[in-house]
Parts: C-alpha cells; structure tokens; sequence
C-alpha cells in the first residue's frame, strides 16, 4: 500500500484525487516485490535543505529519492520496501512539472536508475511509464 504525507497544505479534494492517481499508477509500473516506503510532498525549502545536506547541493530540486539499499537510517529497514521519494509540491503548483511524471522519477531512482550516468535508458523508461496512465 502506498502511504502518503503531506508536508504542505492542499485541499482534501486534491489530496485524494492524487492518491488515487498515484496509487494505480504504482500498481501499474511495480518492477519488484518491494514497495515504495512513503511518498512525501514537501515545499521548495525543504527539498533544497534535503539536497544540501545528503548530496552537497545547495539548490532547489524536483525529486529526491532515498533508497533503502542506500541509507544507513534503520528507520528505513524493511525488507519488503525500496526507500522513499520526497517530492517538491511547490514544483508542481507552479506548473514546472506533473506529480505523475516526479513519482515516476522517483521510482525509477530508487530501483536504481540514473539519469546522469545512463545512456537515456532512464529517460526512455520514464517515457513509457508514462504512457500508461
């Protein structure tokens, strides 16, 4: 089951209209038997704080994901999920990017892509992740 937190305010209309969305996409694109821990949608500051203090960049960001192979945090040690994705709401209330299109990106980080180091193959993933929903 995914769990959603909400570090930000919205309408409870909103929220649920996202959770469903979200809920049957990763149904949908599920690569593992594991699951996604949580999904947080945070603020623009909370992402750059994030960013700054686990990878050193002191910028605003999209998505961030926290793998659980990754991390040393035991809070974080299930065996049946794969991390978490912190999502940056503000992004998406100002148009720059769809919440489908971040958790996709999310998900495909915590499963181990990276964009910065492939050959595409990240960004064609994306592309037909997004093609099912």
């Amino acid at each position: 089951m995914l769990l959603l937190f909400w570090d930000i305010k919205e309408k409870p209309e909103v929220k649920k209209k996202i959770a469903r969305k979200l809920s049957e996409l990763e149904k949908k694109i599920r690569k593992s038997n594991k699951e996604i821990a949580r999904v947080i949608f945070t603020d623009a500051k909370k992402i750059r704080d994030l960013n700054k203090f686990y990878r050193k960049n002191d910028k605003d960001t999209d998505v961030l994901s926290f793998a659980e192979l990754d991390t040393k945090n035991k809070f974080l040690k299930e065996e049946k999920t794969l991390g978490e994705i912190y999502i940056n709401y503000d992004w998406i209330k100002n148009g720059k990017r769809e919440f489908v299109e971040l958790f996709i990106h999310g998900y495909l980080h915590l499963l181990g892509y990276d964009h910065e180091k492939d050959q595409g193959e990240m960004k064609k993933l994306e592309k037909k992740l997004r093609e099912l929903v």
